[in-house]
């Protein structure tokens, strides 16, 4: 059988039957009907960033005020394009593409040879100054799928979806190849094969498969409700392999310029609910064939008040950062990953997190959520680094909201968290091991905001179907006490910022948003440079 006479079958087979079909049009004849079968969107921005700089050598960046541009101008774009029951009942596709450069030349601190005119680097580099693609117009995803071979039935339960598609799971990951899975009457099963896909670059200068990695996984799952009783079972496995260009540090201790990396990922959960009104989930990860976490999680909604209770045991090896970041290996005592060593920072030992919170209304205009948290490690001093330290966490967060008529409101919102940690910095080892560098011994953050809202209708009190105009102040403020043997005792250190920003709606198809926001970092690692001012601006539109 030809191609053409297998995708002339496959239409066939997939169409409705005769009384459906002279319902279903194969393409749209009404804007209303297009407005449900077409996803447009578009958006085009402009963020100038710029700061002060001092005319004294930086500690931090090792140049001075002259040879560092005081800012950038990042120009981005995306544009996503997509359809719901083209051609056929059940045929769905979609396109996002996105990109973003400097306007103002060359990217990073890390090219002091570039210290002239224009091309000196930025004082604030981002992720697009980072790639050598960071700066190009991306293709992000694009696939086409069928939700059903049939509009009804057995078959309407079979899956498939081919392209650059994304995958939310036990580590989240973007990849260019196909997923093929049923899901009927409560029980799903999905398999997927591919070739990850970078977004901005690669790690190394090969783009092959092998340098981008082999994935390969499934999961599945089932679903039983009778009445206010619910059972939810789900699990996943994934299998990553791809070839690690070293860097020269890594290549000399390994004797080789390059490493193949395999990691074995899984996580098994099961949430019960056995009345309305309480739901608890217990949760398995496993980078086989170690046992990383255990989580439980339970909600109790009492009346209009919510109680939430979260438990987290970490035991071994885990997953660092991304499905890129292996399995990891064992080096000077400690468990890391490639990428973990390159960032000096490495897996954490065990440990035991609890967080405990309450969400209920104190007035019918004020919801309050206090909390209470905190971590023990499960290590011997001389197991420890800077990342092992136990901690207690206390918080509290408030959100009123005031309707001013029925189709305007106020919404107001504050949060406060506050951490004590304790590294136990007694013991001296390597220096980006060495328990007494430390990090912050008391931390403090505080954010509020105020916001101006006009839609058409509100929803548990809140304005949020289809906003016209939205409004709104924020500001917050941070301040840590220091508990490093690289800096005083008693060194605090304060950073902040604030803003505005809008959207407002043109139209019901056209949005115009802005924003400002000023930025104080460090005032001890960073003294010599001043606070950060963003504007931006951009024009959205959608369909």
């Amino acid at each position: 059988m030809n191609a053409k006479v297998a995708l002339t079958a496959l239409l066939l087979w997939a169409m409705p039957s005769v009384a459906s079909a002279q319902e279903y049009l194969v393409v749209p004849e009404t804007l209303r009907d297009a407005e449900s079968r077409f996803i447009v969107r578009f958006g085009v921005g402009i963020t100038p960033t710029f700061s002060s700089v001092s005319p004294q050598e930086s500690s931090a960046l090792s140049l001075t005020g002259d040879q560092i541009r005081s800012g950038n101008t990042i120009l981005d774009g995306n544009l996503a394009f997509g359809t719901r029951h083209m051609l056929l009942p059940t045929l769905n596709s979609y396109v996002l593409l996105q990109g973003a450069t400097d306007l103002r030349g060359l990217p990073t601190v890390s090219a002091p040879e570039l210290l002239q005119g224009d091309e000196r680097p930025s004082v604030q580099p981002s992720v697009y100054h980072g790639f050598r693609n960071g700066r190009a117009f991306l293709f992000h995803l694009g696939y086409a799928e069928l939700d059903g071979l049939t509009r009804e039935g057995l078959l309407s339960g079979l899956k498939l979806r081919a392209g650059r598609q994304f995958h939310w799971g036990v580590a989240p990951v973007t990849f260019d190849g196909a997923t093929i899975g049923f899901d009927y009457e409560g029980f799903e099963a999905y398999v997927r094969a591919g070739q990850r896909s970078g977004v901005f670059d690669t790690t190394t200068d090969d783009y092959d498969a092998q340098s981008l990695g082999l994935l390969v996984g499934g999961n599945a799952g089932y679903t039983y409700a009778s009445g206010d009783f619910h059972l939810r079972v789900r699990g996943e496995y994934v299998y990553f392999a791809r070839t690690l260009g070293l860097i020269p540090r890594d290549a000399i201790r390994e004797g080789t310029d390059s490493v193949k990396l395999e990691s074995n990922l899984a996580v098994v959960s099961v949430t019960v609910q056995p009345m309305q009104a309480l739901d608890v989930t217990a949760r398995v990860h496993m980078a086989l064939p170690d046992l990383s976490r255990v989580e439980l999680h339970g909600n109790l909604q009492l009346d209009r008040t919510l109680v939430t209770l979260d438990f987290t045991q970490r035991v071994g090896r885990d997953v660092f950062y991304d499905l890129a970041g292996g399995r990891g290996f064992s080096r000077d005592a400690r468990e890391r990953t490639y990428e973990s060593l390159r960032l000096n920072v490495p897996n954490k030992q065990p440990y035991s997190d609890l967080k405990a919170a309450v969400l209920f209304d104190l007035a019918s205009w004020l919801e309050i959520g206090p909390s209470v948290g905190g971590r023990f490690v499960w290590a011997d001093q001389e197991e420890r680094t800077p990342f092992d330290a136990n901690r207690v966490v206390l918080g509290l967060s408030a959100q009123s909201r005031f309707r001013l008529s029925e189709r305007t409101g106020i919404e107001l919102s504050g949060e406060y968290l506050g951490i004590l940690y304790d590294r136990r910095a007694d013991v001296t080892m390597g220096i980006f091991d060495d328990v007494s560098m430390g990090g912050e011994k008391y931390l403090h953050d505080l954010s509020v905001s105020l916001r101006y809202v006009r839609g058409t209708r509100a929803i548990a009190g809140r304005m949020l179907s289809q906003q016209n105009l939205n409004v709104g102040l924020f500001g917050y403020l941070t301040t840590a006490t220091l508990d490093s043997r690289y800096v005083e005792s008693s060194a605090t250190e304060v950073s902040g910022g604030g803003g505005i920003d809008a959207r407002v709606g043109l139209t019901r198809f056209v949005e115009v948003r802005g924003a400002y926001e000023f930025v104080r970092d460090s005032n001890i690692l960073y003294s010599e440079l001043g606070g950060f001012h963003l504007i931006k601006t951009s024009l959205e539109g959608r369909f």
